[in-house]
């Protein structure tokens, strides 16, 4: 597995798995509408508010294929990640660098980061995964729930696609809840 893949899968499990720190009652439950299959982010634009149950089941849908396109990536691609949970990833054409983007199930509040600026959202920088690496970036919800976003840069410099995570978190917050 690539290393951007790994960082992904990595961040997404350690936010799925703090999440889990509670005891809670009843049965667990299925999204409603989740999608099935590899879907690719489409061209026609989402309203300016994304529902937020539509983009936890296709995260790909925070992005259209126009800000893909001018943030540099290629079509993103729906990936099924540890907890039943769905991410996108978005390549560029430089071998390794990419970002992923999918939901976390725990507050932002229980994460430790340095904050940053990512519109009118709360956000912080998490540490990098100590085995894979990654600029890691989660976003506050609403609903106690985190949006987390992960890049690689592919030649080990993870520091150096901050920017361009920040600015996939900057293009996606106004559609956010």
């Amino acid at each position: 597995m690539k290393r951007w893949a790994v960082a992904l899968v990595a961040c997404a499990a350690a936010a799925v798995l703090s999440g889990c720190s509670e005891n809670a009652t009843g049965s667990p439950r299925p999204a409603t509408g989740a999608a099935t299959g590899n879907q690719t982010s489409g061209s026609v634009a989402p309203p300016k508010t994304t529902s937020t149950s539509i983009a936890k089941d296709d995260p790909c849908t925070l992005l259209t294929s126009a800000e893909a396109s001018s943030l540099g990536f290629g079509a993103g691609k729906i990936k099924n990640v540890p907890g039943g949970l769905k991410q996108c990833e978005w390549r560029t054409d430089k071998a390794g660098e990419g970002v992923g983007v999918g939901y976390g199930r725990n507050p932002l509040d229980v994460l430790k980061g340095q904050e940053v600026e990512v519109g009118r959202h709360k956000a912080v920088k998490l540490p990098p995964d100590p085995v894979s690496g990654g600029c890691n970036v989660a976003v506050g919800l609403p609903d106690s729930t985190t949006l987390i976003l992960v890049g690689t840069s592919g030649n080990g410099n993870d520091e150096a696609v901050c920017p361009l995570v920040i600015q996939v978190a900057k293009t996606i917050d106004p559609k956010l809840p």
